[in-house]
């Protein structure tokens, strides 16, 4: 799909338009949608409890150190 190009001028000076770009954590794409957005979340929160797996899956902290671990370094980024 083909989106319409604009030409936005800032003390002679055109703006670069792009594909999409990270706001305040979020992706913006041109079209909108948040497709790309959800993926990357999930890729970020894999990475997350990949690093976090020994204490996630250790049986010497308790089941809820371990969930209040997983919601604040995990769920968070995900949501």
């Amino acid at each position: 799909m083909v989106f319409p190009t604009c030409n936005i001028k800032v003390k002679d000076e055109v703006l670069e338009q792009v594909d999409h770009f990270i706001y305040l954590g979020s992706m913006v794409t041109s079209d909108g949608k948040c497709d790309t957005e959800i993926k990357r979340r999930i890729g970020i929160a894999k990475t997350s409890y990949k690093s976090l797996e020994r204490v996630l899956t250790s049986k010497s902290v308790t089941l809820a150190t371990r969930l209040r671990i997983l919601k604040c370094y995990v769920w968070l980024i995900l949501l």
